[in-house]
């Protein structure tokens, strides 16, 4: 996700088991218009509440908050996983 927020696009992420039965664009440019990142949390989850299936980000500022909370999400994941560049990963992807 970060880097299409690094390239200026909105991005909606949806779990496989996430059902929209509605349009989520009005309330994200209605009533969310204010917010840079919609999280959906899960309270039952314990430490990783926030693994709730949707993620929406919008007009977030290439140094803003947004994609720093990004870009250290995935540097921790590297860490956690042992890689230490992009060529690491890639190299696992045939």
């Amino acid at each position: 996700m970060q880097r299409l927020v690094l390239s200026g696009y909105n991005t909606l992420l949806l779990d496989t088991d996430v059902i929209l039965f509605h349009d989520p664009y009005p309330f994200f440019k209605g009533l969310l218009a204010n917010y840079s990142a919609f999280v959906l949390g899960d309270s039952s989850a314990g430490f990783a509440a926030v693994n709730g299936g949707i993620y929406y980000l919008q007009n977030a500022h290439v140094n803003g908050p947004v994609v720093h909370i990004f870009s250290e999400f995935e540097r921790r994941i590297r860490a956690t996983l042992g890689a230490v560049d992009d060529t690491t990963l890639k190299e696992g992807v045939q």
